[in-house]
């Protein structure tokens, strides 16, 4: 009878802390759920990239936001065209706004899908948006850029031909997907000026020409005043700041529309004394060392 009751409460034991397993699993793979981010391309190979705590990528009004970048790599290569159909995404997730992709400082701002292009002082392309009503696709286009674009950054490093920043909607989303779709990308030799490299629609591109890769990044918050982007807001914000003014060479890009933001420490669009002051004000009350 003795062993009966044993095994019988041993069963039970067994039972109940299987049930307890069971049970905990659902509530553990709850809270550790990613917000996860699908990067898809007709010539980009597809990337997925897990972000498990939005929370901590929260600005100072409590938004996230998440930048969509589509990079290539063609050496001694230069782009003269490119046809995007479409960039699309699922408008209850993520929210996409001309504001949230500007480039520029002050008042001379502009909308930029194509960022190499900008970069160069090529201007921004031919661009048709219908995304800043949030309806879920941007398009847009350049044709015979003159001169080409480099293919490659003067460092090495890949160019970035489509960029686009989102504003996340929908954190409790288990799987959303930003889609570029290219129509037509061409590239020439230096000094050629006619395409010799063409990327069409169901073209596959050549990996010993070209090197190709899309990400995400989630914007990280910075402290308004931190223009270095490193030790948070410090009396080395404010000596960047005057020597950019003063027009002293400085490293840092104060074209970069995140720069200009911390920056511009009273938020009137423009870099001015007026910064400096108010910056000098919140380090003499101990708002920054």
């Amino acid at each position: 009878m003795t062993k009966t009751l044993q095994k019988a409460a041993a069963l039970l034991l067994t039972a109940l802390l299987l049930l307890g397993l069971f049970s905990a699993v659902p509530v553990s793979a709850a809270q550790e759920q990613p917000f996860v981010l699908k990067v898809a391309s007709n010539f980009f190979p597809e990337t997925k990239t897990r972000y498990y705590d939005l929370s901590a990528l929260e600005d100072e009004n409590g938004d996230v936001f998440i930048t969509v970048c589509f990079d290539m790599y063609a050496a001694d290569k230069y782009l003269i065209n490119l046809d995007l159909d479409g960039l699309t995404w699922d408008p209850s997730v993520l929210e996409f706004k001309e504001a949230y992709n500007m480039e520029g400082t002050g008042r001379n701002r502009r909308f930029v899908l194509f960022p190499f292009l900008y970069e160069q002082g090529l201007g921004v392309g031919m661009t048709s948006t219908y995304g800043d009503n949030n309806g879920g696709r941007v398009a847009g286009n350049y044709t015979n850029i003159m001169p080409p674009a480099h293919a490659y950054n003067d460092d090495g490093t890949p160019v970035t031909i489509v960029r686009a920043t989102f504003r996340v909607l929908d954190r409790a989303a288990a799987e959303t997907t930003v889609a570029c779709d290219i129509n037509t990308l061409s590239l020439c030799n230096a000094g050629i000026l006619e395409p010799l490299y063409m990327l069409y629609h169901n073209s596959i591109p050549d990996e010993s020409l070209f090197w190709m890769a899309d990400r995400s990044v989630a914007v990280s918050p910075i402290q308004r005043g931190d223009v270095n982007g490193r030790d948070g807001f410090t009396i080395s914000d404010v000596t960047l700041l005057q020597m950019f003014l003063a027009e002293f060479n400085v490293e840092t890009d104060f074209s970069d529309p995140l720069v200009f933001e911390q920056a511009d420490f009273n938020a009137d669009g423009v870099l001015s004394v007026r910064d400096i002051t108010a910056m000098q004000r919140d380090v003499a009350s101990g708002a920054a060392t």
